[in-house]
């Protein structure tokens, strides 16, 4: 084991500080990556979808707005 000056100890903590600072990085990456490399038709694909579905719902909502008391009432 390396020793420095007898700190031992505080060079093993050292070194496994800076091997979950390492993990850290490699996950930052792995995110980073995931978001620079999107692929844009499938991202335009599933923007319309969500988009789709979204006038969908608030046109359900409107309809069932338009119920009045009346309605209710028959």
């Amino acid at each position: 084991m390396l020793t420095v000056n007898g700190n031992t100890a505080q060079v093993t903590s050292g070194i496994q500080a800076l091997s979950t600072a390492l993990d850290r990085i490699s996950t930052a990456q792995t995110r980073l990556a995931k978001t620079e490399n999107v692929d844009m038709a499938d991202a335009i694909t599933g923007m319309t979808q969500a988009e789709t579905a979204y006038r969908a719902a608030l046109g359900a909502a409107g309809a069932t707005a338009k119920t009045s008391l009346t309605d209710y009432i028959r």
